[in-house]
């Protein structure tokens, strides 16, 4: 869990698995922020390279609102079940709303890019990734057979200020409900340019 006021960190080539025996809702191989107060601003966290599975009825990776300049990089991210009946988890890599009233206009600058993602089913959920209001840029995955969507939308806290998400280089094969949901929140299908 990297949280408070946390700043400069990195988690490379690590194995993260088995987690949730006692709590399978707050299982998260990598928490990303606060979901609750008091609310502090994560920054410079770099995901890389990491082996990340079965970690309960929690997400492989989870990116909380406050979270700037986040790279979630060339890691392999599989056999995720996400969701309960009490907690919203709902894919393999989550990144969840932007802070409209936290940084107004202030791009959180989340990357999302070169991941392998494939097994997540038989949660509550069981999407590939989750984009939302935060307006990640998410390149060049390989997402595939996941039991919902590929890449799953989530307006929560739509409005003035959402963030455009990047989609870009994405291979998305053999998931249930298709590649990418439909939604209204703002969407770019280009190259953003490096990171």
């Amino acid at each position: 869990h990297i949280r408070g006021a946390s700043r400069h960190v990195d988690i490379r080539n690590c194995r993260l698995y088995d987690t949730g025996h006692n709590e399978p809702q707050w299982a998260e191989g990598v928490y990303i922020g606060m979901g609750q107060p008091p609310f502090e601003n994560v920054e410079y966290v770099w995901i890389e390279g990491n082996e990340i599975h079965h970690t309960g009825n929690s997400e492989g990776i989870n990116i909380k609102s406050r979270s700037y300049h986040i790279t979630i990089r060339g890691n392999q991210v599989h056999d995720i079940a996400p969701g309960t009946a009490t907690q919203y988890n709902e894919a393999g890599i989550s990144c969840e709303a932007a802070d409209l009233a936290f940084r107004p206009g202030v791009d959180p600058d989340i990357w999302i890019e070169n991941n392998d993602i494939h097994d997540v089913r038989f949660g509550r959920w069981a999407n590939g990734i989750q984009a939302s209001t935060m307006g990640p840029k998410i390149l060049h995955n390989r997402i595939r057979d996941c039991q919902q969507f590929g890449i799953e939308f989530n307006d929560y806290l739509n409005g003035p200020g959402a963030f455009s998400t990047w989609l870009f280089g994405n291979v998305i094969e053999r998931c249930g409900a298709g590649a990418v949901n439909p939604t209204d929140l703002p969407q770019k299908s280009a190259d953003p340019g490096p990171n």
